[in-house]
């Protein structure tokens, strides 16, 4: 296999929030608290720090965030300035983070270490901190949503709902701003941990097939894949690798993306994550250029005038094969599209575009 088969075997392999959540989809160990169950009651001990909180009385007035987390556990402690800063973030519209914690199933920690370890921290952890000596919260909060491990978060709507759970490094800040603002939408979280249980049983399947050296299977898999999810960029880079390489097939891959192109030629998503698949190709060879600005133009004309990437990724396709004009015209586009906090950034690559204009005027 060459390298790009390689990365994309190991990425779906190895890909971390997706292989977290495939552990949960194993026959017997669904998940028996979901997003949109009401959340059990706060069974703390003591509370370590902060005031303490009870679930009930916060109901139609606070969203509580809890973060499980151990004094043992590295990626736990490495999210406490980020707690902290969130706490400071959300904290006046009624978010509530709690850091959960108790001696383990295993009796791994005590107390003693976890005041010790609190008092150090000081304001860095800034946030409540409570102490379940029972491991109840464990049990009726981690493993009855299945979690893999820690960090786990859990946050809980003003409702009194499990609104959203997982590692709180993969997409927590984002469902909070949703929250706050009032736009979050439980049924769309529900439909989208539905998506990551198929996904995961197809991951399965794929590193099966990949085992048994069955790429035809293989590479059914993947298009399988992408009916759940077809803006899943490893996925594409994956069908590229099968067909390229395990199967040496390049014109049936340029088949391929010609069938995909025409199937999503009205939604921008998965066909700007078809450009950027294909703009990560390397072999000169297997590149494809028309392709790739057909579906890059698709995709912008299917993005409507409000879509940043769409205009973006039809910029890079262009740039990519030599023509400059319209690249530097229609990262323009996507400057005049982009919100406040992405303009910086559209606004290097837009100067990095007119400096290859000028050296092409030059005639260097």
């Amino acid at each position: 296999m060459n390298r790009s088969l390689v990365i994309a075997v190991l990425f779906l392999a190895a890909h971390a929030p997706l292989a977290a959540r495939a552990q949960l989809m194993m026959p017997g160990m669904e998940p028996k608290l979901k997003e949109g169950d009401a959340a059990p009651p706060f069974t703390v001990t003591q509370w370590l720090k902060g005031e303490p909180q009870d679930l009930a009385a916060g109901k139609g007035k606070k969203i509580f965030v809890l973060d499980f987390w151990a004094t043992w556990c590295l990626p736990c402690l490495q999210e406490i300035p980020h707690t902290t800063a969130m706490q400071k973030k959300y904290g006046k519209d009624g978010v509530v983070f709690i850091g959960v914690t108790g001696p383990g199933l295993d009796n791994r920690q005590q107390l003693s270490q976890v005041k010790r370890f609190v008092k150090e921290q000081g304001d860095k952890m800034d946030y409540a901190i409570a102490w379940d000596q029972s491991n109840k919260m464990d049990i009726d909060y981690l493993m009855a949503t299945g979690a893999p491990g820690i960090p786990h978060t859990v946050v809980i709507d003003k409702e009194g709902r499990v609104a959203w759970q997982g590692d709180p490094r993969m997409g927590l800040e984002e469902a909070l701003d949703e929250m706050v603002a009032g736009t979050y939408d439980i049924a769309k979280e529900i439909a989208r941990k539905e998506n990551d249980r198929k996904l995961g049983q197809l991951l399965m399947r794929f590193q099966m097939a990949m085992q048994a050296q069955d790429h035809k299977l293989a590479l059914t898999v993947l298009e399988e894949s992408l009916q759940v999810d077809p803006t899943y960029e490893a996925v594409l880079l994956g069908v590229y690798g099968l067909h390229a390489n395990a199967m040496d097939d390049m014109a049936a891959y340029s088949r391929w993306v010609e069938s995909f192109i025409d199937k999503h030629q009205g939604d921008s998503e998965p066909l700007i994550a078809l450009v950027n698949t294909l703009l990560s190709i390397e072999p000169a060879g297997h590149r494809q250029p028309a392709l790739m600005v057909r579906a890059a133009r698709k995709a912008f004309e299917a993005g409507g005038d409000k879509n940043v990437e769409a205009a973006a990724v039809y910029a890079r396709a262009a740039h990519r094969v030599g023509n400059v004009e319209q690249a530097v015209i229609l990262q323009t586009v996507a400057m005049e599209r982009a919100p406040e906090s992405r303009r910086a950034e559209i606004k290097t690559v837009l100067a990095y575009y007119e400096t290859c204009r000028q050296l092409r005027d030059s005639g260097f």
